[in-house]
């Protein structure tokens, strides 16, 4: 009778957890699927390239990998340059070595302008000054929340190695 009972207490709790998931994922899905937010990104992202941004990271870059996924669909008109072509630790890509860029990913809006880290999309459209709409404006302000929550998680997990 044991066996039968830690196996449906076992089956309830892979419910649960099934259940959990499904609705974290769906949420997740949802806010990229907020019409507004994808036009407020596609809107920052185009103005960012129209006012000569530029966008310096490496492929193999954790921090560059969401910074783009910010920008979600519109990743992809965004002002990048590879500066790490061969992979981790190859060496810089000449424009990164003129650039005199030291760290992934770091976005420059004029000479010694920069910005260095993961700049959410409405950090940037302000410091371009990009032009949005107070509905855009509010969507990516929702954003850098969301974004900052899930910094400051990984941070939190985080292990940091005794010396």
């Amino acid at each position: 009778m044991k066996k039968v009972q830690i196996f449906i207490l076992t089956v309830i709790v892979i419910v649960i957890a099934i259940v959990v998931l499904a609705v974290v994922s769906n949420k997740n899905q949802l806010a990229k699927e907020n019409p507004v937010r994808l036009a407020a990104v596609d809107k920052v992202a185009q103005c960012l390239t129209d006012t000569g941004v530029k966008f310096y990271g490496a492929s193999w870059c954790p921090h560059c990998a969401r910074q783009k996924g910010l920008f979600m669909k519109s990743a992809k008109k965004l002002p990048y340059i590879e500066c790490s072509t061969a992979g981790a630790g190859s060496p810089q890509t000449q424009a990164c070595i003129d650039a005199n860029i030291t760290s992934y990913p770091t976005w420059e809006f004029g000479i010694g302008d920069r910005m260095a880290n993961e700049i959410t999309p409405i950090d940037l459209a302000d410091k371009a000054k990009c032009i949005l709409d107070d509905a855009e404006r509010a969507e990516l302000i929702v954003q850098k929340s969301e974004h900052t929550k899930e910094v400051e998680a990984l941070k939190a997990n985080q292990t940091i190695p005794i010396q």
